[in-house]
């Protein structure tokens, strides 16, 4: 029996990619590695586990190290479950995962008994003895009692105890609050805590950090649900929610895609035709003309999503390229089919805000020039912004290992595809860049500027004079010349962006 894994290794691999710190967190805690790993790949998953290639810092050649899933994965539907508690134990045993925020307190029920203690000796220390003038014994007689009761040394002690204790504990408390981003104002919750039910609270325990965290969810900004039934531009903690809802959730063919999509993965053109020619029938009996019923029935597929990130069918069908390499030619015919017959917009954005061509051309996690042209020639806007802000061109720009020299030429041959349809569109855009800094288009550079830009530019070694620097050559230069020539390309767009 084929192992359900094993047969999507190939697109597990490349999504887990986009994850270095967290393959390096399976390397050093489920991998037993001792070493300083500077970055790990993986390589292989199956249902019994993982292989990951690493490399150590200092260089040298790289290893390789098995990571035993345990007890074996039962399907393909246990891979994402796994894999999260697997980060999330490496996180919790190195010391990676950034501790959240606490903007709550909760007083534990012993708290109550400190205080009263501590009230009792501050009563009993100062009360007015019997000789003073201010005694009054209907308000001070037990402490006097107390006192009488005691030995004469007793009520000293307590506070050479009780002094160097609390003193030490403040300062226990102050570093549990600079860790944790505790707001200056939080003890003022207190009172209000106290006409509540006590709980405990262990800042310690990892499950009360995972309950703070839920908590956090709807601390700053609006909370996931909210976020998933919206679709207006984040920023933020909003944007890091969502971010970190897409680094959980994906689409899981055999849990998500309906009959149709399952078609669509297989390549399956005829049977996409047929539904189609059913939709449009169904339409007709709305519909004024045969043109309407088509718009319908076109606009009724622009609308499909699938999965927990609401994919739309232009994204679909780059996944199934993924997933399903075998079938690429037919994946690329429904895309064909759909743009040029069927007249489905290409535009449609997934919960993100991002559309197909943005995941086709970022290089995260592939770069697809063929699908990207297919969808550029039909309207797609490599400019388009998502909901974090972003474009393409962002995204290929961030690149986690310069050293790599695979993701660092996906990244430079993707701005370069870019740039070459910029050019297209005819927007001439002469750039400066000297220590990060970064001169403005030249149609909107005052005079005197533009000409210094003009004279910088001939130091740049990264910049040809013509605008067209190979990203495939810059990347034999060398780590230094790579980053010129992503920051370059990158920056390109986001002054034609806003020019």
């Amino acid at each position: 029996m084929a192992d359900p894994v094993a047969a999507k290794s190939g697109f597990l691999c490349m999504y887990m990619s986009n994850h270095p710190d967290t393959l390096v967190g399976y390397v050093k805690h489920h991998g037993n590695v001792k070493e300083s790993v500077e970055s790990a790949q993986m390589t292989v998953i199956d249902t019994k586990g993982m292989t990951l290639s690493y490399k150590v810092k200092g260089g040298g050649a790289g290893k390789q190290v098995r990571v035993p899933f345990d007890p074996p994965l039962a399907g393909y539907e246990e891979v994402k479950p796994r894999l999260l508690s697997m980060k999330v134990d490496a996180e919790e045993a190195l010391g990676m995962a950034r501790a959240p925020q606490v903007t709550t307190i909760r007083l534990p029920s012993l708290g109550l008994l400190t205080g009263g203690l501590m009230l009792l000796l501050f009563y009993v220390t100062w009360a007015p003895s019997p000789s003073s003038l201010h005694y009054r014994s209907d308000l001070f007689w037990p402490a006097h009692a107390i006192r009488t009761a005691l030995p004469p040394w007793a009520v000293a002690a307590s506070w050479w105890i009780m002094l160097p204790a609390h003193s030490l504990e403040a300062l226990y408390t102050f570093t549990l609050c600079r860790k944790y981003r505790t707001p200056f104002g939080i003890g003022l919750q207190i009172p209000g805590y106290l006409r509540r039910n006590s709980h405990n609270m262990d800042l310690s325990d990892p499950n009360f950090l995972r309950t703070l965290a839920a908590w956090a969810d709807t601390g700053q900004g609006r909370s996931l649900s909210e976020l998933l039934n919206s679709n207006d531009p984040l920023q933020g903690p909003e944007s890091q929610r969502l971010r970190s809802y897409f680094t959980s959730n994906w689409m899981e063919p055999d849990r998500d895609l309906d009959e149709y999509g399952r078609r669509i993965m297989m390549g399956d053109l005829a049977s996409v035709q047929d539904d189609f020619a059913r939709r449009e029938s169904q339409h007709m009996a709305e519909a004024d003309t045969t043109e309407a019923a088509r718009a319908d029935a076109a606009q009724e597929l622009y609308s499909l999503r699938w999965g927990p990130t609401r994919v739309p069918i232009f994204n679909l069908i780059l996944l199934c390229t993924l997933i399903e390499p075998r079938s690429r030619a037919g994946h690329l015919a429904i895309a064909r089919w759909l743009i040029a017959d069927a007249k489905v917009p290409v535009d449609g954005t997934d919960l993100s805000g991002s559309q197909a061509i943005y995941h086709t051309i970022s290089t995260k996690p592939t770069f697809d020039p063929e699908y990207g042209q297919l969808l550029y020639d039909a309207g797609a806007n490599v400019n388009h912004r998502n909901r974090y802000g972003g474009t393409a061109a962002h995204e290929m720009a961030l690149i986690w290992d310069y050293t790599k020299k695979e993701p660092a030429q996906r990244a430079a041959d993707g701005l370069a595809w870019e740039d070459e349809r910029r050019k297209r569109l005819g927007m001439k855009i002469l750039l400066a860049m000297q220590e990060g800094v970064v001169l403005r288009s030249s149609e909107s550079m005052p005079e005197g500027r533009l000409a210094k830009a003009q004279t910088d530019v001939q130091s740049f070694e990264a910049i040809d004079r013509r605008d067209d620097l190979s990203g495939r050559e810059a990347c034999t230069l060398g780590r230094t010349t790579i980053q010129k020539c992503i920051a370059f390309r990158a920056t390109v767009f986001f002054s034609a962006l806003n020019a």
